[in-house]
């Protein structure tokens, strides 16, 4: 009688082990894949002709996890915040172009993604050394976008409010093998 017992209690522990380490094991990893963004910034005028564009690179793997991919180009540029002896104080501002890029994963062989992007400038003729506060010019976009890979994608576009200019950003992905 003790036999059986031990038997069923020898099953019992090893379908229990079995159970415990198939629940612990990690679920089968999705392959990831990487793709090369291209960014360019352009910036048309009133009759939509191109008058500037600056291209900005980065590349993206298909992941929902860690922090985005960030790209920071320009220049820290100093404010003088209270005049006064020694030139009084001085603030420093970031000008230039912001591109984060973060939950890129494929839907349908599309790369989706949250992009959030700012692009900013002082006007030409601007003087930063002025008591005055300066005029920084300022584009703000952020959105869940859908990019098929290979085709220019215009993802935003403004008005620029200081001229009858437009600006936009535009982005082509392509799969690294």
């Amino acid at each position: 009688m003790l036999k059986p017992f031990r038997f069923a209690l020898l099953l019992l522990l090893a379908g229990m082990t079995v159970g415990i380490a198939a629940a612990q094991a990690p679920s089968p990893a999705i392959p990831l894949k990487h793709y090369k963004a291209d960014f360019v910034v352009k910036e048309l005028d009133a009759g939509g002709h191109l008058v500037n564009s600056r291209s900005y690179a980065t590349i993206l793997a298909t992941t929902n996890e860690g922090s985005p991919n960030e790209i920071r180009s320009g220049d820290r540029v100093p404010i003088r915040t209270e005049s006064g002896e020694n030139g009084g104080k001085l603030a420093y501002i970031d000008i230039g172009v912001n591109i984060d890029c973060q939950h890129v994963h494929e839907i349908d062989q599309k790369l989706a993604m949250s992009i959030r992007a700012e692009l900013s400038s002082v006007p030409a003729g601007a003087d930063l050394k002025s008591t005055l506060d300066p005029i920084i010019r300022q584009f703000k976009w952020n959105a869940d976008v859908l990019i098929a890979p290979g085709v220019p994608t215009t993802i935003f576009s403004s008005d620029d409010v200081g001229s009858k200019a437009k600006i936009q950003l535009e982005v082509t992905v392509t799969a690294i093998q």
